[in-house]
């Protein structure tokens, strides 16, 4: 496997609590290449949702660096990362942060409308589609389940054709039954476009499918 899309390197993050230094990450390294799944595993509190963050560009390290194909995101504007964000990476997160009122098929056309794209309703039809939805695709977020609201979320984030898809706990608000259908369905798509993904999980089971592990202790990664 020789095609690395993402590296960090000394990613380190400090937070200001109470007027004292909270070292979160202290140095972090890590290579993600194209088309593997990756788990970082670790208790709350260890630093993984800070990390995934950090390597999406939706949060800034305090020392470090992080590259996409050999680019620096973080020597650019925000403008610059936005438009990154938008065409390169997916995000699933534990809560599905969909917009409540959008319909599932304009929460998931997202991506594609910020582009203007003017296939992204169309687009967005066929990905609910693959995630057994296409009967749901008029209801708000308020009318599904939290099974149905996490598969328009990897509609979502699959829909724009990203290299990468960063996800923190995407199961972890669902029942056990219901998470391991969701991230089945997960595996099987992400797979089949043959895109990397970076998941953080405290569900050992599920990172174990993953092609490598990484264990995430007192701000350090380590590997498994």
């Amino acid at each position: 496997m020789s095609d690395l899309l993402l590296s960090a390197t000394g990613i380190s993050k400090t937070y200001t609590m109470e007027q004292r230094p909270v070292d979160v990450l202290k140095g972090v390294r890590l290579d993600v290449f194209a088309g593997e799944m990756v788990a970082v595993v670790g208790a709350s509190g260890t630093g993984k949702s800070t990390l995934l963050g950090i390597l999406g560009t939706l949060d800034t390290p305090t020392a470090g660096s992080v590259s996409y194909r050999g680019r620096d995101l973080f020597a650019g504007s925000e403008a610059e990362r936005a438009r990154f964000r938008n065409q390169h990476l997916g995000f699933v997160f534990q809560f599905s942060q969909l917009l409540p009122e959008f319909d599932a098929l304009n929460n998931a056309a997202m991506p594609l409308l910020l582009r203007r794209d003017p296939e992204a309703r169309e687009q967005a039809c066929a990905a609910l589609e693959q995630v057994g939805l296409a009967h749901r695709l008029h209801h708000r977020p308020g009318e599904l389940s939290g099974g149905e609201q996490q598969r328009v979320a990897i509609a979502r984030a699959l829909i724009g054709g990203p290299e990468l898809v960063l996800a923190d706990e995407p199961t972890g608000n669902l029942d056990s039954h219901t998470g391991s259908q969701v991230f089945d369905m997960f595996v099987a798509l992400t797979r089949q476009a043959g895109v990397a993904v970076l998941m953080v999980t405290h569900n050992n089971e599920l990172a174990a499918r993953c092609d490598r592990r990484m264990r995430m202790l007192d701000g350090l990664l380590y590997h498994d």
